[in-house]
């Protein structure tokens, strides 16, 4: 029997808007479930980037550091080189302090950013690719023009324009958060794009295994070639991938049409998309670790 195929394109010819993307939380709650059960929608306009964050049960006591890799080249790890402890946010960053952890990222992400969040305030500075850093030596680059005010706010807001992280609006950029003391440098197990096992980092060593990638253009991406996405019988089959699956159909002009949020918990998972025939839709799928964008035509 033959199958009914989409057919799938891999260079795309144009650029489509593509925003508002949803990020969750690992699920831990070593500091009372802030980050871990929480929620982080990241959305822009062409000019800024808004990021915002939905809290867990636990109200927001520490710090929040997302770490952001926008280009090639930046450091491979957060150790001893970095301590820059001139103020909360940039011991936060610099994972310094009595409880100081060297921080190690997963290959190929080198991060030459870094937001930085508690109540109050919060910045956006660089982080040089090499070299050591001491107290107040970490650029700082702008006001990220926060809206935690009380650590009891459900939600709050980010703002930073993509200028200011030396990219343009067709551009993308890859990042973790993670969330801990700024007085100390004691890490908690909550995170944004890794998960975190075995408890609170505390001040022990840590190696982020995955991170998550926000991309503003419907490009084919891909950050794990073993995981395989194909579209048969109007069904998205998603190989050799176990985990939380996000999946964002869009229209030719780019619209969000369809949002599927599920599991994927064999080496083989599929799900119904019922879609139109004779339409084109781009289909975007992200797992942990890995993005993959389908430009396709049901026949």
């Amino acid at each position: 029997m033959m199958k009914n195929y989409f057919s799938i394109l891999f260079s795309l010819a144009i650029c489509l808007s593509f925003a508002q993307t949803t990020y969750n939380g690992n699920g831990n709650t070593g500091f009372g479930g802030v980050i871990g059960p929480g929620s982080m929608i990241i959305d822009d306009d062409g000019t800024t980037i808004t990021f915002e964050v939905t809290r867990g049960p636990g109200e927001f006591f520490d710090a929040l550091v997302i770490y952001l890799d926008t280009s090639t080249g930046g450091r491979t790890s957060i150790d001893a080189d970095l301590n820059d402890q001139g103020d909360p946010l940039r011991r936060a960053i610099s994972s310094a302090g009595d409880n100081a952890s060297v921080l190690s990222f997963p290959a190929g992400f080198e991060p030459d950013y870094a937001m930085a969040v508690e109540t109050g305030f919060g910045g956006l500075w660089s982080i040089p690719a090499s070299g050591v850093i001491g107290d107040n030596d970490l650029p700082f680059v702008t006001s990220l023009e926060s809206s935690l005010i009380l650590s009891s706010d459900a939600t709050f807001t980010l703002e930073v324009d993509w200028t200011e992280l030396g990219l343009t609006s067709l551009d993308g950029f890859r990042f973790i958060g993670i969330y801990l003391n700024a007085t100390n440098g004691f890490t908690s197990d909550e995170a944004f794009g890794s998960d975190v096992a075995g408890g609170n980092i505390g001040g022990s060593d840590f190696a982020f295994t995955s991170s998550f990638e926000y991309g503003n253009t419907l490009s084919i991406q891909e950050f794990n070639s073993e995981v395989t996405a194909e579209i048969v019988n109007n069904s998205l089959i998603v190989n050799n991938y176990i985990g939380d699956l996000n999946v964002n159909v869009f229209d030719v002009l780019g619209k969000a049409i369809k949002s599927i949020n599920t599991v994927s918990d064999s080496k083989s998972f599929s799900t119904l998309l019922d879609l139109s025939k004779n339409q084109l839709y781009f289909i975007r799928v992200e797992g942990v670790n890995f993005t993959k964008t389908l430009k396709v035509i049901l026949r």
